[in-house]
């Protein structure tokens, strides 16, 4: 099975529970420590190519709203290209 990560700030808060919710035996929201002492929250997704396409637009909503997100994907830092980068 494919486990894919988001890692965002607390601003991703109502859209990954959101996210979790409509998807919820195959995501859900945790919290963890950032490198700054900050609280993170991470997106858990188990068998992402099957939900490829809700993940893409939520990816563009993170963007919209200028939130970053960092991605891996089985335990390894993935590009996730310029949909991760706020303009």
């Amino acid at each position: 099975m494919s486990e894919l990560i988001l890692e965002a700030s607390l601003d991703a808060k109502d859209l990954f529970d959101a996210f979790a919710a409509e998807h919820r035996d195959q995501a859900e929201v945790e919290t963890s420590s950032g490198q700054d002492g900050g609280t993170l929250l991470n997106l858990v997704i188990e068998n992402a190519p099957l939900l490829s396409a809700s993940i893409s637009l939520l990816i563009g909503a993170l963007r919209g709203r200028g939130i970053k997100v960092k991605a891996s994907k089985n335990g390894v830092e993935i590009d996730i290209g310029a949909a991760a980068k706020p303009e």
